[in-house]
């Protein structure tokens, strides 16, 4: 009696931290995209893109073009990139991005854009409008309107040569009804 008294409390305990992780983070992101915009959500992270295998690191929210695209996080934009000139491949599929170091110190990632407001150094804050959805084939290489929406543990490092794991945002996003 006297062993289970202390795992019950360790159980007990790891479920109460676990409940207040999951609502604080519940709490900070936002999807988006207002959700009656939302058309349709697309691949997921760690789907295969194509036949070669390529991973899907965020997930895909279909919208129709110049839809506002909203800060999910509160943080600081730490990258207004242009790939839709470039000659890297990789920079031509993201198109127009934002990537914003959320004050969780996660990476949000925002590829797909038309416009982007925001510059570098600015902060914003949940729900800040800082883009829109580009017209399909404008940015990247998408049939479709959508937004690409990625989480990543880490920002981008040469030494790495790629951002951190991703986090599936579905796993962090309120649920969706309807």
């Amino acid at each position: 009696m006297q062993a289970a008294l202390p795992i019950a409390l360790l159980v007990g305990i790891s479920l109460l931290f676990a409940s207040r992780r999951s609502s604080i983070r519940l709490s900070e992101v936002a999807w988006p995209i207002d959700l009656s915009d939302i058309l349709r959500i697309g691949q997921s992270v760690m789907d295969s893109r194509n036949a070669h295998g390529d991973p899907h690191y965020g997930i895909d929210i279909f919208a129709k073009s110049g839809t506002r695209v909203r800060s999910a996080s509160a943080g600081t934009v730490i990258r207004v990139s242009d790939g839709r000139q470039s000659n890297k491949e990789s920079s031509k599929r993201a198109g127009l991005w934002i990537d914003i170091r959320g004050d969780d110190g996660l990476i949000y990632r925002y590829l797909h854009l038309g416009e982007a407001f925001p510059s570098v150094g600015k902060k914003v804050n949940v729900g800040d409008i800082i883009g829109v959805i580009a017209t399909a084939n404008t940015s990247g290489l998408a049939n479709d309107p959508h937004l690409h929406f990625e989480i990543r543990k880490q920002d981008w490092t040469e030494v790495r040569g790629s951002y951190g794991d991703p986090i599936d945002p579905l796993s962090m996003l309120p649920v969706r009804k309807g």
